[in-house]
């Protein structure tokens, strides 16, 4: 029995060394893999940051593209501060049409910057019944050029007129350097 006890106890140590190693195993197996799952949550993560970067890259590039176009087009439409000269002449034509006095005179050119085009400010005074200012306001703001009226003032008269005075500017095109 002696012999029986200790073939018995070395197969149960056998057996109970076994269980360990591959509890152990298991266990280390565990850990392996909740590191690897780890490390993928974080690559996806990575990969859909990567994924966004790169949509907003393109999406911003199409925006870019389209931005640039628009300048192109602007800087098309745009006069060049020469073709303003006949302006002055335009405005009288337009005042005379409505029986409105007009006072007009360019003031200082300003270079652009990158939100805004070069432009030259103006000042102007029109006289007359308010209903014909309205009007030849209504006739300037469908002008082919882009002005900005910056201020205004009405006045009402003795005799009846109204007296209109505004400062502002016209937007122009910038001067190309190349020869």
């Amino acid at each position: 029995m002696n012999a029986f006890k200790k073939r018995l106890l070395i197969r149960l140590a056998i057996l109970g060394g076994g269980m360990i190693l591959l509890v152990l195993f298991i266990i280390l197996l565990n850990v392996d893999i909740n590191k690897r799952m780890v490390a993928i949550e974080e690559s996806k993560a990575l990969l859909a940051s990567r994924d966004e970067a790169v949509s907003l890259l393109t999406h911003s590039q199409l925006d870019l593209e389209r931005v640039e176009n628009g300048i192109s087009v602007l800087g098309r439409v745009l006069p060049n501060k020469d073709e303003l000269i006949n302006f002055p002449r335009e405005l009288e034509g337009m005042a005379n049409k409505y029986l409105l006095d007009i006072g007009f005179s360019f003031g200082v050119e300003s270079a652009g910057v990158e939100s805004r085009p070069n432009s030259i400010s103006f000042t102007m005074t029109l006289s007359g019944a308010y209903e014909d200012i309205t009007d030849f306001l209504e006739e300037l703001e469908e002008h082919r050029y882009i002005i900005l009226i910056d201020s205004a003032e009405v006045r009402r008269g003795n005799d009846g007129r109204y007296s209109f005075l505004t400062g502002g500017s016209i937007y122009t095109r910038a001067e190309s350097n190349e020869g």
